[in-house]
């Protein structure tokens, strides 16, 4: 867990927090409820690389309300972080993955 004590970094956090908390309900939706959720975070370059990936047994096509939900709150997120979102797919025998760039600061 972070822990900043800077206001500025504090909110950036937050957005952090909920941008990964929106990816991870993102790929969640693709595979049944006993799917598995990884996150890996290392350094490339000047930023860090987030993946999320769910793992499990296909699922029927999640509802496209809560994709988009998902999805929309995510990407504004990273917006306002000038974050680069690198791939974005449904793994074909159940789950998704999503990965991004994060710039060090």
């Amino acid at each position: 867990m972070l822990l900043i004590k800077n206001e500025k970094w504090h909110s950036i956090e937050m957005l952090l927090r909920q941008a990964l908390s929106s990816w991870i309900s993102f790929v969640a939706e693709y595979a049944q409820e006993d799917t598995t959720v990884d996150i890996q975070v290392e350094p490339q370059g000047q930023s860090c690389l987030f993946t999320i990936r769910s793992t499990g047994k296909k699922t029927l096509p999640p509802p496209e309300c809560d994709l988009t939900l998902y999805g929309y709150i995510a990407s504004r997120i990273m917006e306002l972080l000038h974050a680069d979102l690198r791939r974005a797919e449904e793994n074909e025998g159940g789950g998704a993955l999503i990965q991004f760039a994060l710039p060090v600061a």
